[in-house]
């Protein structure tokens, strides 16, 4: 998912993704260098009760000007 216009990406990383850590974390780096903030979340982010989705993207959200 992503707010293109804000530069904002998010993703989830699932058991699928522990192969592709190297190239997870260059595709992650080139978007840093084009200006974009990524986050990352797993399961454990999922869980009820977790608060760290709504949080971290609502104070990145807020920090990039965005409109509730």
């Amino acid at each position: 998912m992503a707010y293109a216009e804000l530069k904002l990406g998010v993703e989830y990383d699932g058991l699928l993704h522990r192969d592709r850590w190297a190239i997870d974390l260059a595709r992650a780096n080139r978007l840093r260098e084009l200006g974009w903030e990524l986050f990352t979340f797993t399961a454990d982010d999922l869980k009820p009760g977790v608060d760290t989705i709504p949080r971290q993207l609502a104070a990145a959200l807020a920090l990039r000007g965005a409109r509730r």
